[in-house]
């Protein structure tokens, strides 16, 4: 009788859930999960199993987790898209280039935001991801990513299509 492998796309999912149950902190998580995302970001057979045909434009969630809350998501970028300087409220996200390039910026927070006022940041560092790079944002990290047309796969702590980011402006 033959025995069902699990997709590896189902087995890095619950490679991640075990993960949070053996760490409590988010910093110990994101590192941890970024290396186990290194490990098989590159693995046709992984990226097949997540990406499939490739037939959606944009932000696709693939796994949510029951338990912890935390998401795997697939984006698809058939063209070039740009993103405001932002963070990911409560939540941390690891990002893992696919294919393309995201040319990521970090920024520094200058002032919060008050009232209607958006809160000013202050360009700190740009960088390359290329295929293969994996990359963690704590907590808090004000980051912007453009990105050519390509696929990203992303680690977020929490399902951030509920909660939204925190979006701010250059000085």
């Amino acid at each position: 009788m033959a025995t069902k492998t699990r997709s590896p796309f189902l087995q890095f999912a619950q490679n991640c859930q075990t993960l949070f149950t053996v760490s409590a902190l988010p910093e110990d998580i994101g590192n941890t999960l970024s290396s186990l995302m290194k490990s098989v970001i590159t693995d046709p057979l992984f990226l097949d199993d997540c990406f499939g045909k490739g037939d959606w434009d944009g932000k696709k969630i693939l796994y949510e987790d029951p338990m912890y809350g935390f998401c795997i998501c697939g984006h698809i970028n058939q063209a070039y898209k740009e993103s405001s300087p932002h963070h990911h409220g409560a939540s941390w996200a690891i990002y893992g280039q696919v294919a393309g390039e995201t040319e990521m910026t970090d920024w520094a927070m200058v002032s919060e935001a008050e009232g209607e006022e958006p809160g000013k940041v202050a360009k700190l560092r740009t960088y390359t991801l290329k295929p293969g790079d994996v990359y963690f944002y704590p907590v808090g990290a004000i980051h912007s990513p453009a990105r050519t047309p390509g696929r990203l796969l992303r680690i977020e702590g929490q399902n951030l299509s509920q909660t939204g980011l925190c979006y701010f402006e250059p000085v």
